[in-house]
């Protein structure tokens, strides 16, 4: 129709701006009509915009299941993070058809902090398949700054390197003497989550009472029904807790300590998204 129908919480004045710009075009929408009726079972980005070639977004690391989710929609289309920006610079060059990156050259001074402590590492000192924290010496000021952008090097040799980036050591959960990332929360909802792996739209986790705790948030087509709720859950729970100690030597050692068994609880559909 030409109008924005659902509410902005803008000045109306801009809203008005806005609305000048816009022109109803009967054609396209009843073109998308016709393609929403035939609904969503298949990849539909295509049939949506026909030259749609690419997409980028970032969608590794704590990212991942945002698109692992959109891949349902998308069918062979490439998914690629573009570069990888922190605020202490572009450090990420995003190589096409991989969600892996090239360090940048020429702009950073770059050493790499193993995670199990010690001194950081020069470039030809890592190695491939480890995780290091990045630290970064920079032209502008930087000297030595620890930046907390945890990475897993691929490759390296002849002063470049390959890695995939883990996400920030600050937006980790410590739990004593050990950490959680989202990507190892994520890693073990897959292969827990069994038939309702595709209908978890997203997650939380924190830590309360000295216990893992987390938030499982279902999309619109999972009905939160008393036996999930019940029953459902409490297996889905113990499953994950086995899952996040296959992957994670750190919770199984607390696991096996006296750490308590991991809690999940459900979202209503789009809570995190509100």
């Amino acid at each position: 129709q030409g109008r924005i129908t659902f509410n902005l919480d803008v000045p109306p004045a801009f809203l008005k701006g806005m609305e000048v710009l816009l022109q109803a075009d009967p054609e396209r929408a009843e073109e998308l009509r016709q393609i929403f009726r035939q609904g969503f079972g298949t990849p539909v980005a295509r049939r949506i915009w026909p030259r749609l070639s690419r997409i980028l977004a970032f969608g590794s690391g704590d990212f991942a299941i945002y698109s692992d989710r959109l891949k349902a929609y998308m069918g062979d289309i490439p998914l690629d993070n573009g570069n990888l920006a922190l605020p202490e610079g572009l450090i990420g060059l995003g190589i096409k058809g991989t969600d892996s990156f090239s360090l940048t050259e020429g702009e950073s001074f770059y050493e790499f902090r193993p995670l199990e402590g010690g001194e950081p590492l020069l470039l030809g000192q890592v190695k491939e398949g480890q995780c290091y924290e990045l630290v970064i010496t920079k032209q502008a000021g930087l000297y030595r700054y620890a930046t907390g952008e945890i990475i897993r090097v691929e490759k390296t040799g002849k002063g470049r390197l390959t890695f995939k980036t883990l996400g920030n050591s600050r937006q980790s959960l410590s739990m004593g003497d050990f950490s959680l990332r989202g990507e190892d929360i994520y890693t073990a909802i897959k292969e827990a989550a069994g038939k309702y792996r595709q209908q978890i739209a997203d997650f939380a986790f924190y830590q309360e009472d000295g216990c893992l705790k987390i938030l499982l948030e279902a999309d619109d087509s999972l009905a939160l029904t008393e036996s999930l709720l019940g029953e459902e859950t409490v297996k889905l729970t113990t499953a994950l807790d086995a899952e996040l100690q296959k992957i994670h030597p750190g919770y199984a050692a607390a696991r096996q300590d006296a750490l308590p068994p991991c809690r999940l609880a459900w979202n209503q559909p789009q809570t995190h998204l509100l």
